[in-house]
């Protein structure tokens, strides 16, 4: 199935929105919360921020869209944020924020209490559930 270009254009708009939030939100949890919380503390609330604002807009996005988009342009731009998402987020940890590969690595380990992988996991499902929710509140589920 062929995807509009709107599609496209709104899931790389809202990969970059993302990006960047979650870009600062770590920022914000490395340099202020961590040496006011200690670690595991500021990385709860920095993970909650970021479903927090990953919830909110695409419960926002989806209201507010008045194209004829389906179950499947949904599921592909959730595709597209978390995989988008999730790229950045390791370049910057690397590039930006000097972590080694193993502490980027590490922070996916729910077994030690991280929960990062949360966020891309909310990312992928967070257009097609805030569909599923619009829709049903509608009651025209459009499943093309």
């Amino acid at each position: 199935m062929k995807l509009p270009t709107r599609v496209l254009l709104h899931s790389l708009g809202l990969s970059l929105v993302l990006a960047i939030f979650i870009a600062i939100n770590n920022a914000v949890k490395t340099f202020l919360l961590e040496s006011q919380l200690g670690y595991y503390p500021a990385h709860l609330i920095n993970i909650a921020n970021i479903l927090i604002f990953v919830a909110v807009v695409a419960y926002l996005l989806v209201s507010h869209m008045k194209f004829p988009f389906s179950r499947w342009h949904y599921f592909v731009m959730g595709l597209f944020w978390g995989i988008f998402g999730t790229a950045f987020d390791i370049i910057f940890e690397h590039h930006v924020m000097g972590d080694t590969w193993e502490a980027i690595i590490a922070e996916f380990s729910l077994l030690d209490g991280r929960l990062s992988i949360l966020i891309f996991i909310s990312a992928f499902l967070a257009p097609l559930l805030s569909y599923s929710i619009r829709s049903r509140k509608s009651g025209n589920l459009t499943t093309r």
